[in-house]
């Protein structure tokens, strides 16, 4: 267990953590940019657990932010993780 309450796996791609982390218990939340991703995880997961970026919610809404691997793919690399700190509950880490 993490000791978080809510963690967005931001850029999770084709990796097994979403359905492990999934399989611990923790409420975690998915989203990638690839369509065929997302349609793959929501026919498992449901779409209120993996979504695309623009789907995420407005409010800070998250304890953990995990991006691996994800900066090399942003054309804005400082306003999306700027968004991504928009999303974390205080003391949330990135």
């Amino acid at each position: 267990q993490l000791g978080l309450r809510r963690v967005l796996l931001f850029g999770t791609g084709n990796t097994t953590t979403f359905a492990q982390l999934c399989g611990e218990g923790q409420d975690v939340v998915g989203c990638d940019i690839s369509q065929d991703v997302i349609a793959l995880k929501q026919a498992e997961f449901g779409a209120a657990r993996f979504m695309p970026p623009e789907a995420l919610p407005e409010r800070p809404d998250f304890d953990a932010v995990i991006a691996v691997e994800v900066i090399e793919h942003l054309l804005e690399p400082q306003a999306v993780f700027a968004r991504l700190f928009g999303l974390l509950r205080p003391g949330g880490v990135i």
